[in-house]
This record gives C-alpha cells, sequence and structure tokens, in this order.
C-alpha cells in the first residue's frame, strides 16, 4: 500500500504563538505594514470561525484498493509555512473570543496539514492540472461549473498531470468548452470522467483598462456584489447585504478608461474602503475580495493576480454612498464552515461525531453523519488511522442536511482535532 506523504505537520502550539498569529499590528509582526497588510489578507480569505448552527458553524477500509468515488476539489499539494499557521491558528483564537452561545470556551488545534495523495487516491481534478490551449497554459481550479455556463466547443485538447509517487506523467483527451460571459484567454472548462472543471490562465497578463476586464468578462453577469464590509472581512467588522448591486456595476462600467496600475507597493491598509465578496462559478473561485477605496482605487484578486485600476474618488465615492444607503446589516460569515466533533462510529458508508462534550448545556449537543462515497473523505479514513473517540474538524461545502440526521454530503476532508478547553475532555 502507498503511504501518502505529509506535506506539513504540527502539533499542539503555545498560546503565545496563537496570540502572534491572530495579532496583525505591524508592531506585533515585528516588521512593517505590509506584513500586517498580510495578516490581515490571510486571515479574511484563509479560514474565519464563528460558533453557530442555527447558531452552529464553528469556524468550527481493510484492503489497499477499496472503491472510492470522485470528488470534486483538488487539495492543496503544499503550503507556506506562514499561511499554514495563519489558516489554522487565526480559528482558534478567534474561537476563544467567540465562545457565546451553545459551546464552552475551547480552543483546538489540528494534526497534519496537507497530505500528498497516491495516483489512485486522487480526483480527476487533482490527477488532470494542465491544460496547453494553443500556447497557454491553463490550471485546473478544481471547481465544477453547471452545465447552464458552457458554451462552444473549441475541440479536444491533452490534458496532463503527474504521478510523483512513480515518477510518471499521464495525459488524457478531453472536450474543451468555452465559458459563457467570460472569454476563453481567461478561463474555459474541461470535461474529465463525464464532470466539468473550470480551467484559469496561469499567465500574468492584466488588462490595461477597466474596460477591456469587462471586455473579457462581463462581471455583470458571472459576479453578484451582494455582501461587503467596511474596513475589512474579519468578523470584528460590520457586514452588509446589497439590495441591488445593478447601479454598481452601472458605474464601473463608466470607468472603461480607468487605467491599469502597476504598483506592487500598493495596500488598502490604512485606507477606507468597502470590501465585497466575490464568488463566481464561471471563474471558478470562491470568496475572494473586490474592494472600493475611498481615495478612488478599485483593487481585485477575482483573476488570482492582484489587479488593481484608478477608476476615480468620484465614482468611488458614488459606489460607496450607494452601498451604504441600499444594503442591510448582516451577520458575519465565515469563509469556511466546519463541524467539530468526536467518532462515535465508524462504518463503510458513513462515520458518526458528536460534539456533546463542546456544549455548556449536553441537552444542546448535535450529532452528525458524515458520508463516506466520496474519495476526499474515504481517504482520510484509509489513511488516518481515525478511531471511534478520536476528535475530528471536519470542513464543508454545502448545507447540513437537517432533515436526516444532520447529514453532511459535501466534507472536503478530516483532520484530527486536539481540544482544550473548560471541561472538554481530550482524548489522544
Amino acid at each position: 500500500m502507498k503511504i501518502p506523504r505529509i506535506i506539513h505537520a504540527t502539533e499542539h502550539i503555545e498560546d503565545r504563538l496563537i496570540n502572534e498569529a491572530a495579532d496583525t499590528s505591524p508592531e506585533a509582526a515585528g516588521t512593517s505594514e505590509e506584513t500586517a497588510n498580510m495578516s490581515e489578507e490571510i486571515a479574511g480569505t484563509s479560514g474565519e470561525v464563528a460558533s453557530s448552527f442555527g447558531e452552529f458553524a464553528v469556524f468550527v477500509p481493510s484492503s489497499a484498493n477499496p472503491p472510492l468515488r470522485p470528488g470534486l476539489v483538488a487539495l492543496a499539494a503544499s503550503l507556506l509555512v506562514l499561511v499554514a499557521v495563519a489558516t489554522i491558528l487565526l480559528p482558534m483564537s478567534l474561537n476563544r473570543r467567540k465562545a457565546a452561545g451553545r459551546y464552552k470556551e475551547f480552543s483546538y488545534t489540528l494534526s497534519e496539514i496537507a497530505y500528498e495523495w497516491p495516483w489512485e487516491y486522487l480526483t480527476p481534478a487533482e490527477r488532470y492540472t494542465t491544460l496547453d490551449l494553443d500556447g497557454t497554459e491553463y490550471q485546473n481550479r478544481g471547481t465544477e461549473i453547471s452545465a447552464v455556463l458552457i458554451g462552444e466547443a473549441l475541440g479536444e485538447y491533452s490534458i496532463s498531470g503527474y504521478d510523483s509517487y512513480t515518477d510518471t506523467a499521464h495525459e488524457v483527451d478531453c472536450t474543451v468548452y468555452e465559458i459563457l460571459h467570460v472569454d476563453p484567454s481567461q478561463a474555459v472548462a474541461v470535461e474529465l470522467e463525464g464532470t466539468r472543471y473550470v480551467f484559469r490562465t496561469s499567465v500574468y497578463a492584466p488588462c490595461q483598462t477597466l474596460g477591456e476586464l469587462f471586455s473579457v468578462a462581463d462581471l455583470p453577469q458571472i459576479i453578484e456584489l451582494s455582501r461587503f464590509s467596511e474596513g475589512g472581512d474579519g468578523p470584528d467588522r460590520q457586514h452588509f447585504v446589497l439590495q441591488d448591486d445593478d447601479p454598481i456595476w452601472a458605474v464601473l462600467k463608466e470607468c472603461a478608461d480607468a487605467p491599469f496600475i502597476d504598483d506592487q507597493s500598493w495596500f488598502v491598509q490604512d485606507r477606507s474602503y468597502l470590501s465585497f465578496t466575490v464568488t463566481s462559478e464561471a471563474l471558478g473561485i470562491y470568496k475572494k475580495a473586490l474592494y472600493i477605496t475611498e481615495d478612488g482605487y478599485l483593487w481585485t484578486n477575482a483573476f488570482e493576480w492582484m489587479y488593481l485600476y484608478d477608476i476615480g474618488e468620484d465614482a468611488a465615492g458614488e459606489i460607496i454612498r450607494y452601498a451604504k444607503e441600499h444594503s442591510e446589516k448582516a451577520d458575519y460569515e465565515p469563509y469556511e464552515t466546519v463541524v467539530i466533533g468526536q467518532i462515535t462510529e465508524i462504518t463503510e458508508d458513513y462515520i458518526m461525531i458528536d460534539d456533546t462534550a463542546l456544549c455548556r448545556d449536553p441537552k444542546d449537543g448535535l450529532t452528525y453523519r458524515i458520508e463516506t462515497d466520496d474519495i476526499r473523505i474515504a481517504r482520510c479514513l484509509l489513511y488516518g488511522n481515525y478511531q471511534v473517540g478520536d476528535w475530528i474538524y471536519v470542513p464543508y461545502r454545502g448545507e447540513i442536511d437537517t432533515e436526516h440526521g444532520n447529514t453532511i454530503r459535501g466534507a472536503l476532508y478530516l483532520e484530527k482535532a486536539y481540544l482544550t478547553g473548560d471541561g472538554v475532555e481530550v482524548l489522544e
């Protein structure tokens, strides 16, 4: 049996490091405003923590080749230590501050950060990652795209992948499609084993005006500017839901001549701005950001690279005023929803976990059923040596099916968790 390679591992981490990771001030960072801004960006995009479902969304096999059905989303092959630590530690610290509700005050650490899985336990999106389309390289985003967004077929092309365990290159011929409202120079759809995935160009080629950007991606058609916050996206900021984003797009379309600013030293830190959450199935992006600053800039990472345009103070002011006047306050929405619980049962079809020990009142405890027919979960069980009594951390996408025993079908992976706190028994 091939054993997955651990890319990075962490065990219990001291509170001192947790607190330092959560402190984004330049003084705490010990370096510069740039470092503080990086910390803020990591906190805003790498996974925050809240504690509610209803009030709860915690931010919180015996054979070598069991039958596994492919899943959807690629895992990262590697993580920078800085990003890995911030991603894991910030939720711990925030979780401690937001212990009100049905949970006790507790913190947690995770065991392994990332695996490099053997070829046979990869999803199709993880296996085949690279497309050469007429000399331009595209990378698999690992995100599915609906049939309603699929345009004309561009032809059959070779998609490549690499098995690092056997040092073997793989290729498969697939149909490549246009994506509606997106120029193929930016993104295309590729059908792999019956599922279509978004592939994005990896070339840095920013459009030189905002009008050119709108010409290669019809942003009003593929992005809804619904949620925004003031001055950042953390749980301590004010959050809003916009009633109608058409007037904002109308203002931006009038800024067609707004020039691209190639300024790597530009940071949003210390500016007054609105931060819009940007998700687009057509672009294969999830909860990226688009900033409108009072001093007249539009910044976004929706195109993988950081794009900055000078739209002018008048246009920016009009957008900010409209958003504030035509929105309602909203609760903070975490980047990633997570359940944490103790394993009570493991079968071939599901595992059951229970979070009762985390609750102030045991009567508030909930059980969850995690489906195991997804390769991403099955491989974790196969290699992770999970046992009844283990605490696990389960990030997921989609909704919990409360009508069928709190079933989670969109789990992304499993991680062992180590908990400490008020009355929380830790089993190791």
